[in-house]
């Protein structure tokens, strides 16, 4: 197992013993992703210990953030329900590297895996979730960039109309 902490700033794997070892690595893999690899759950400790994912040349989520626990927990449900279903696209598509210009600045041109996203945030019924579900979202782009997406990103990513959304 590892986690994710940082050297120099910047995100870095370390590894480290089993938090449980009764539980095999690949149990904190999400299972479900239309990018690839599923991402893997990981615990994020020092500046990175609030934020849901971190942009590396792995697609991780944080253990430890609410979403992240949400999607774990409710990964083999079918059908997945509306939370459950942008939990686990929120930690894919949040985490890929692609995303990053999009995220970093709001004048970039929205991918159509942001859209998506935002279309499913609004599918949500969020008054049925606690406040720790909800965003805003902590994201690290290249370890050193802090973004916090929010509820009003999120919203305008789903407005967005699918011609004018870049293919990445």
């Amino acid at each position: 197992m590892s986690t994710i902490t940082q050297k120099d700033g910047k995100p870095c794997l370390v590894f480290r013993k089993p938090t449980d070892p009764e539980k095999a690595p690949y149990e904190y893999a999400l299972g479900k992703s239309a990018f690839g690899n599923p991402p893997f759950l990981l615990p994020y400790v020092a500046k990175f210990a609030q934020a849901l994912t971190i942009v590396m040349p792995v697609m991780t989520g944080n253990r430890n953030h609410a979403l992240a626990f949400q999607a774990l927990e409710h990964k083999y449900d079918d059908p997945a329900s509306e939370i459950e279903q942008f939990a686990i696209n929120a930690i894919s598509t949040l985490s890929l590297p692609e995303n990053g210009p999009s995220l970093a600045d709001p004048l970039q041109r929205v991918t159509l895996g942001l859209r998506h996203l935002g279309y499913l945030y609004r599918k949500v019924e969020w008054s049925q979730y606690t406040k720790e579900l909800h965003p805003p979202y902590s994201i690290w782009l290249d370890g050193n960039q802090e973004v916090i997406v929010t509820s009003e990103d999120l919203e305008r990513w789903a407005d967005i109309p699918e011609s004018q959304a870049i293919e990445k």
